[in-house]
């Protein structure tokens, strides 16, 4: 059934509904983040890499960024952060 999506779906939506534009830019002042919010930011990437076109995936599905060079990515999308939390909520 689809009610265990639908239950996940309204809760991300929810969760985008506080999200603020601060919010976005404290995450992109870190020069070295924590290991979580990086990896969620990165898990972000993914979820773009077919709605902005600046986000890169190889053949394998892979984000065609290098290890050491994602976060500078996910700063980037993150350049105008109320633009950034449109497109999160699509």
């Amino acid at each position: 059934t689809l009610f265990p999506y639908t239950t996940l779906f309204r809760s991300a939506k929810a969760a985008l509904d506080v999200l603020s534009a601060d919010d976005i830019k404290l995450a992109k002042s870190f020069s070295s983040p924590p290991k979580y919010v990086k990896v969620t930011f990165e898990a972000v990437l993914h979820l773009l890499c077919n709605v902005n076109p600046d986000i890169k995936v190889k053949r394998n599905g892979q984000l065609a960024e290098e290890e050491g060079k994602r976060w500078a990515k996910c700063q980037n999308i993150m350049n105008n952060p109320a633009a950034f939390i449109d497109q999160l909520k699509g």
